[in-house]
């Protein structure tokens, strides 16, 4: 499998940093084009007014806060501007994302995946099954068969020793070892 695009989503921190050189070394190594994304949550990309009225509060989108926008792009840009070799600043492809949404479902989006909401084991099923069919996995498990512990048997021998020494503890017998 030869791997094309390689996604970096980021949320700034010290540890997405890391991930992101990761990400650069490995798209140097592949030749692969390097994705970078952002999201901004919801609730902190849009403006919102709440209308009450009647006992119920209904919040309307009133546009984009561009200000949000243009800051994350700065940090966007600071961040892979830290990461990125001087070397590579030309020959790398880089492409940046930059969305509002909820951060996982935007990942899935910008990956081309599908989400698959699981609510039961038959579910769970079908779901590995659609994976195998859209990526088969050369992985082969092999069952040997049933194994049985062997430590409750020793457990059994030095709890029935102690009790034993215990009971014996202050009888004849012990004054004759």
């Amino acid at each position: 499998m030869k791997l094309t695009r390689i996604l970096a989503p980021t949320d700034f921190s010290r540890f997405s940093g890391f991930a992101l050189e990761w990400a650069v070394n490995l798209a140097e190594a592949l030749r692969a084009e390097l994705i970078l994304l952002h999201v901004v949550p919801e609730e902190e990309g849009k403006i919102i007014e709440e209308v009450i009225g009647e006992g119920a509060a209904v919040q309307i989108p009133r546009g984009v806060r561009e200000n949000v926008l243009e800051e994350r792009q700065k940090k966007f840009r600071e961040q892979f501007q830290i990461v990125l070799p001087e070397h590579l600043k030309k020959s790398l492809r880089v492409e940046e994302i930059l969305r509002i949404g909820v951060p996982f479902l935007e990942i899935v989006k910008a990956v081309g995946g599908k989400f698959i909401d699981v609510k039961s084991s038959a579910e769970l099923e079908a779901a590995f099954k659609e994976i195998d069919r859209l990526e088969p996995s050369l992985v082969e498990v092999a069952v040997r068969g049933e194994s049985q512990e062997l430590y409750p048997l020793c457990i059994l021998f030095a709890l029935g020793f102690l009790f034993s020494l215990t009971l014996l503890q202050n009888t004849f017998f012990l004054r004759l070892c």
